[in-house]
């Protein structure tokens, strides 16, 4: 743990909890979320989305960050989709990075990303759905899924289950996957292993 000033506000007032400001005695990745922040001029929605873009900068991994937006059609209106993370894999492979909190999943944003897998920008980027699980809880996801009748492959490409903090090694129930394991596979341009994600299906 290290002491720092915040020069200034790096979460986004209008989806950030309150407290939700890094201050005091923080982390070595909190330390490193300031600096994207600050050099960056970037304003994160999360701590699980500056933990995602940590590890992207960890790693060396050229993305952009809230900077492309399309136009798509969702409930009958158009709106504007702008996605998290758009990551530059190295055979031309655009990845589109999409970390949400399970708490924030709803009707609405699985409409969004519905939106967006049926458009024709969805034939250019590979999307990955980031979320984080709490194992003493439902798996909100899959409840909002069948709720809203969508299935999983008609909102991502593919998914990522995380622990509920984002950079957990492993909790009490042995999920030991975080982040930076899978970024890892994608960078080296591995598989991601597809036990990674039945296994936690499995056990919810």
């Amino acid at each position: 743990m290290v002491e720092t000033t915040i020069r200034k506000p790096i979460f986004s007032e209008s989806s950030a909890p309150a407290g939700a400001e890094f201050g005091g005695n923080v982390t070595l990745e909190q330390v490193m979320a300031i600096g994207l922040a600050d050099r960056n001029n970037w304003r994160f929605n999360s701590k699980f989305e500056a933990s995602v873009a940590v590890a992207l900068d960890f790693f060396g991994m050229p993305f952009s960050f809230h900077e492309k937006s399309f136009s798509i059609t969702s409930g009958g209106r158009t709106i504007n989709y702008s996605p998290d993370f758009i990551v530059a894999n190295g055979d031309s492979t655009k990845i589109l990075l999409e970390p949400h909190g399970s708490k924030y999943i709803d009707g609405r944003f699985l409409s969004k990303m519905n939106a967006f897998m049926s458009s024709p920008f969805s034939s250019e980027y590979y999307t990955i759905l980031v979320v984080d699980v709490d194992p003493s809880k439902p798996n909100k996801l899959y409840r909002e899924l069948g709720k809203n009748g969508y299935s999983l492959e008609q909102i991502c490409d593919e998914m990522w289950c995380l622990p509920y903090r984002a950079s957990a090694g492993e909790d009490s129930r042995g999920y030991r996957t975080n982040i930076y394991t899978l970024l890892r596979k994608l960078k080296d341009d591995e598989p991601i292993a597809q036990h990674e994600r039945s296994r936690v299906r499995a056990r919810l």
